[in-house]
């Protein structure tokens, strides 16, 4: 899980949770049959992990919905978006991955969409 690495601090969260649930059960139904010190490892694992993936995560771009008024390209939305900064053709094409577009020439007017922030 350290090695992992995360497009947004919402994807962060959303790993983070899950994980958490996952180690939350392992501590309770080790707990149910007794075993102590095994519950207490799956909770010493689960913050160890939160501490971990909130501190990777708390300064990465959020993802906030965006709604398009009409139809246009990716590269003129990202271009709209973040202006110059960075790599316009990999911001399109982080829009068209992140929101499943089928054509990057033409997503959808009055559609909303997941966009990061700048960071």
């Amino acid at each position: 899980m350290s090695e992992t690495s995360f497009a947004s601090y919402d994807e962060a969260v959303a790993t983070r949770d899950w994980v958490a649930g996952l180690l939350d059960a392992r501590a309770l139904a080790a707990a149910d049959e007794g075993e102590d010190d095994r519950a207490a490892a799956f909770e010493a694992l689960m913050r160890a992990m939160v501490r971990d993936i909130s501190a990777r995560g708390g300064t990465l771009a959020r993802l906030y919905a965006y709604r398009l008024g009409d139809t246009q390209p990716a590269l003129v939305l990202a271009n709209r978006l973040y202006g110059a900064l960075g790599d316009i053709d990999a911001q399109a094409a982080d829009l068209v991955a992140r929101n499943s577009i089928r054509h990057p020439g033409f997503v959808p007017g009055g559609s909303e969409i997941g966009v990061l922030t700048n960071g």
